[in-house]
């Protein structure tokens, strides 16, 4: 059974909540709702659309494959990890803005009795995160909306730089579940921030996240902080694999790069905030 397959247990339409069957290339809810399979093997839930629904290019995917596969963030993978250890040992870990996967997949690596579906709202990231592991189903849905996934069935969420709703997390959780956030704090990677003008980080970045992730209840957090040593080829993978690469052009990136020495000093410093789902559930219909 594909992971796809598998993940129909907490799969829901994102129009009515319902669950999915498969028939052929697409799965359909049983009020008639019916969404693709690519054949890349990620199912298209995306609902609405606009610009804000397109995600990330192919280009970014690829800069962002080539900049964690070099584990230049292998540590905070690490954390997560540790962090998830609280959580379920078996049943469902989702990912939100997945990406390519890469967090989700070192979880699954960690823990053989969890599934996992990532959802990303751009179809480049979900092909990519449909090979990402064997376990690991991927969708694309629009995370700021409401999620593809039945009400209280879920062990774990992440979402590691990316965005999130606190009452769609929390609805989702099963009781006792948790949910493993990343964000950056004002000094990560400051030294490319200077250098190419950069999107800023702001420093209430932990206050909103609070705000943002209620009614969730906050247990704990941590702050990660190291030093990695980037080549011109990871600077210039580290700006185009995120928000920044819809401001810059990567030749004009690239040509900076090149008169800096052959590698840099760079800080990575993050915070690891973990939430536990309300002892009140809130169902898909409310």
């Amino acid at each position: 059974m594909s992971a796809l397959d598998h993940s129909l247990q907490v799969l829901a339409c994102p129009l009515c909540g319902h669950s999915f069957s498969r028939t052929g290339g697409s799965l359909r809810c049983d009020q008639s709702h019916t969404f693709d399979i690519a054949r890349h093997g990620y199912a298209s839930l995306t609902v609405g659309g606009g610009p804000h629904h397109h995600g990330d290019t192919a280009e970014m995917v690829a800069a962002r494959g080539a900049y964690l596969g070099a584990a230049h963030y292998a540590p905070i993978a690490d954390a997560i990890t540790r962090a998830a250890a609280g959580s379920p040992a078996h049943g469902w870990c989702v990912e939100l803005a997945g990406g390519t996967g890469y967090y989700a997949a070192r979880v699954l690596d960690s823990a053989p009795r969890l599934d996992g579906i990532t959802i990303d709202v751009s179809k480049h990231a979900a092909r990519a995160a449909a090979r990402a592991h064997p376990r690991l189903a991927s969708v694309t849905g629009d995370v700021r909306a409401l999620l593809p996934i039945a009400s209280g069935s879920v062990g774990l969420v992440l979402s590691v730089f990316g965005p999130r709703r606190g009452d769609e997390v929390a609805r989702i959780l099963s009781p006792g579940g948790r949910a493993v956030v990343v964000t950056p704090r004002p000094s990560h990677l400051i030294e490319l921030r200077e250098r190419f003008a950069l999107l800023t980080i702001g420093a209430d970045k932990e206050v909103r996240l609070g705000e943002a992730m209620s009614p969730l209840v906050l247990t704990g957090s941590t702050e990660l902080d190291y030093t990695v040593n980037l080549t011109r080829e990871d600077i210039v993978n580290s700006i185009m694999m995120g928000p920044n690469a819809f401001h810059h052009d990567r030749a004009e990136i690239e040509s900076r790069a090149a008169s800096l020495p052959a590698t840099l000093p760079t800080t990575v410093a993050v915070t690891i905030s973990c939430f536990r789902s309300h002892p009140e559930t809130t169902s898909y219909s409310d």
